[in-house]
């Protein structure tokens, strides 16, 4: 019984490590003075290369595949924002897929000849267009972004920004609103899993039922740290250190560029164990614990 707890207690210990991420290091260094340079030039053709992460460690990044590359067409401070989007990947053929799956099949006592995998380069685009950055209380993450041009103006939805009024309420008071969204594509899915799914994805999106328990009535609530913190990017291909608010709720972690006119959030990681050990393995069938790093910007 004593190991089966300390086992217990080393995952716990472990999963709390790496919810922590290591982009945005407080304690490192004094936190630089101004970010307005990154706001001044940023612009349409700008671009930033995102990495998804789950709970807060991104995975290793290719240098051709894995990573999403946004470009800016349009984008007003506090306002709105219209991005493109790439994600290169690398797949395996139908083909490849059925002749592995055929030379499996053998009687007992015969070694399978499996042939190698046959892949092929496929590209995903897309864009998204948003008039949330002024008051927007949720934030659509990467993950969910589907492979077409999609509209969200008009349903208080942002992307990538914190919007200008969370910003604001944040930096003064140390605390807002935060909501995890999810577009209608992924939605609509949900009827294919259990009823823990639904909620745990409901969760994500600060979404409760009427008789929740009062420990779950303020899901969104987002707290600030107490200081400015430093978080390490590539600018213009030179690593660059910015001044950051670190931020959390009870659903995950954010590094914002602290910048009222550009309150990017450069890191989204979800907590794993604020949905359940129960909901946290079935979830590990879809795309819902997947945040994102921003790791590099070009303008």
């Amino acid at each position: 019984m004593q190991i089966i707890r300390r086992a217990s207690y080393a995952v716990l210990l472990g999963l709390s490590i790496i919810t922590m991420g290591s982009g945005c290091l407080p304690w490192q260094q004094e936190p630089v003075d101004d970010t307005t340079a990154v706001v001044a030039k940023l612009h349409a053709g700008s671009t930033l290369t995102i990495a998804q992460n789950w709970f807060g460690v991104s995975t290793p990044q290719d240098p051709v595949y894995g990573q999403r590359n946004v470009t800016i067409d349009k984008w007003t401070a506090g306002e709105s924002a219209k991005l493109s989007w790439t994600l290169k990947s690398r797949e395996e053929t139908a083909e490849s897929v059925a002749a592995r799956a055929a030379a499996a099949n053998v009687p007992v006592g015969q070694i399978a000849k499996i042939p190698d995998p046959v892949y092929i380069d496929v590209d995903t685009t897309g864009s998204v267009k948003t008039d949330g950055l002024g008051n927007a209380e949720r934030i659509l993450l990467p993950a969910y972004w589907p492979a077409q041009d999609y509209d969200v103006t008009g349903d208080q939805n942002s992307v990538l920004w914190l919007s200008r009024a969370q910003y604001d309420e944040l930096t003064t008071t140390r605390t807002s609103h935060i909501a995890l969204g999810l577009f209608d594509s992924t939605l609509e899915k949900l009827q294919n899993f259990s009823s823990n799914v639904t909620a745990a994805l409901a969760k994500l999106e600060g979404k409760v039922a009427s008789n929740a328990a009062a420990t779950n009535s303020d899901i969104t609530k987002l707290s600030a740290d107490e200081n400015w913190s430093n978080y390490t990017l590539n600018i213009n291909g030179t690593s660059t250190v910015v001044r950051a608010v670190t931020a959390n709720s009870d659903l995950a972690n954010y590094v914002i560029l602290a910048n009222p006119e550009n309150p990017l959030i450069l890191k989204v990681s979800i907590k794993p164990l604020s949905l359940g050990f129960t909901m946290l393995s079935t979830l590990s069938l879809v795309k819902s614990l997947a945040g994102y790093t921003i790791t590099s910007i070009t303008y």
